[in-house]
């Protein structure tokens, strides 16, 4: 039994899946470049954009938010779009805690309590 597919259905044929011209994206769309070319206006231009209803909601906003934003707000959109910077953190040793039960004494007790008990079973033994 052949479970090839057919030549018309395979990819880029007929009746395949088309391919793709180039790249499933384009730069040009993304929030990073959009940010980065709006630094680059004046506020006219900005307030321009803001103003035009046909303009991408993204670009309206982000042009708002310049004009209008204090540090916080800009802080937060560059976060946003280029991810939070690196943060440093520092590593102190610590010393090991003290455990809440001494297990070396717990373990000497067990060890003397078989001894004993394998003493008196010996000792019981003899006596019969």
């Amino acid at each position: 039994m052949n479970h090839n597919p057919s030549p018309d259905t395979r990819f880029g044929a007929k009746r395949g899946n088309k391919p793709y011209g180039g790249s499933h994206w384009r730069i040009e769309d993304t929030p990073r470049y959009k940010l980065e070319r709006l630094t680059y206006l004046t506020e006219a231009e900005i307030q321009a954009i803001v103003a035009d209803p046909g303009a991408p909601l993204f670009d309206r906003q982000i042009g708002e938010a310049l004009m209008h934003a204090n540090w916080n707000t800009l802080e937060r959109i560059i976060n946003q779009v280029y991810g939070p910077p690196v943060q440093r953190i520092e590593q102190t040793d610590m010393p090991a805690p003290t455990p809440l039960l001494d297990l070396d004494a717990i373990k000497a007790k067990a060890k003397m309590l078989n001894t004993a008990q394998a003493g008196e079973i010996r000792r019981k033994g003899t006596d019969d």
